[in-house]
């Protein structure tokens, strides 16, 4: 008998994660910084289902603080659309978790007791062929008497609904060079229906 929750990650988030992180490199002189934002989901028994996500914003250039006043703004405009969608955590682009990344955790505490980060890994690697995508909860432990979290990788599944099937599939119709033409598109998206 297990205890443990089942997260299952949907299209969409993979999707906005990696377009959020490629706006940032491509707008910022000498990219290679990291983003960072809110996991949105639903939880239905002990599974989780994380279907959306939406930015944060740093307050300095050390990705050391949070901007609040955004993070409420964004989660309340969510909350008026998606009703049924709650903070379950928060995701960040880079190879690890960061020292700092616990301050940013504490933060989306404030909104989720126990949130999950999701660790996107931008680097391309020829020798994994699993995606670049780790998914962490928290343990409290004791440590010479200070209680700490530390985080722990856990497991998760990528699952979709017929209607994220069919967007998924539309997307990858696209023409690989990305220039398609307005017919070429048109096309595309017409044949997929």
């Amino acid at each position: 008998l297990t205890w443990s929750l089942e997260f299952r990650l949907h299209p969409l988030v993979l999707v906005n994660v990696s377009d959020h992180h490629a706006r940032c490199l491509l707008n910022q002189a000498g990219g290679g910084s990291r983003v960072i934002g809110c996991l949105l989901g639903e939880q239905k028994g002990r599974v989780i289902h994380v279907t959306n996500t939406f930015e944060m914003i740093f307050t300095d250039e050390h990705e050391q603080g949070v901007d609040m006043e955004h993070l409420r703004v964004k989660k309340d405009q969510y909350k008026k659309v998606f009703p049924d969608l709650e903070v379950i955590g928060w995701y960040s682009t880079g190879s690890k978790i960061l020292d700092k990344d616990s301050q940013i955790h504490e933060i989306v505490g404030e909104f989720n007791e126990s949130p999950v980060l999701l660790l996107l890994d931008p680097t391309i690697s020829e020798e994994h062929k699993d995606l670049p995508v780790a998914l962490y909860e928290t343990e409290m432990h004791v440590v010479d008497g200070v209680p700490s979290q530390t985080f722990v990788q856990t497991k998760y599944a990528v699952d979709s609904s017929e209607a994220e099937r069919i967007a998924v599939n539309q997307v990858a119709r696209i023409l690989p060079s990305g220039k398609a033409s307005c017919s070429e598109q048109l096309t595309s998206h017409m044949t997929g229906m």
